[in-house]
Formats: structure tokens, C-alpha cells, sequence
């Protein structure tokens, strides 16, 4: 991964995990799991916010690991996901 791009929009809060985990690790537990992006958002009907991420150097999960998304409270986002497969 060499860089995200995260949108929210909607109205409700939460939060947005972009993180490496293993085939059968579908469940993100903060201080295990390999996090690429961890935060907050608070979308409101006029402010469409994100985050445009890129990494000086690219990220990647050991070998066979999926790179998953995680909400809380039945967010809306968008992610795109920029880099290579090695």
C-alpha cells in the first residue's frame, strides 16, 4: 500500500479501520491487528470529510494477509487504495 484516499458522507460518526489481517481474522482488535489507517469521522449533510494518505515508504501485511475495512455505526465511506503487489 503506498497510499488511501478515505471519504465519509452521510450524517452519522464513527469510525473507519483500514488494517492487514489473516484469512480467517475478520474482527479488528486494536493493539494486534496491523493498522494502515485507524480514525474518526463526524460527516454532517454539508462537510464531506477524508483523508488522502500516501506513505514514504509502502506498507504490507505478512504474507497471505487480506487487507480489510472496518465501520462502526453504519458509516458510509469510499476508500481507494493506491500501490503494488510484490
Amino acid at each position: 500500500v503506498t497510499g488511501l484516499q478515505i471519504q465519509s458522507y452521510g450524517t452519522t460518526a464513527g469510525t473507519c479501520i483500514v488494517w492487514f489481517g489473516a484469512t480467517a481474522d475478520t474482527t479488528y482488535t486494536r493493539g494486534t491487528d496491523y493498522a494502515v489507517f485507524d480514525g474518526e469521522f463526524a460527516p454532517s449533510n454539508t462537510n464531506k470529510p477524508g483523508v488522502f494518505a500516501t506513505f514514504p515508504f509502502p506498507l504490507r501485511g505478512t504474507v497471505d494477509y487480506v487487507l480489510r475495512l472496518t465501520t462502526t455505526n453504519a458509516q458510509s465511506v469510499t476508500v481507494t487504495v493506491m500501490g503494488y503487489e510484490i
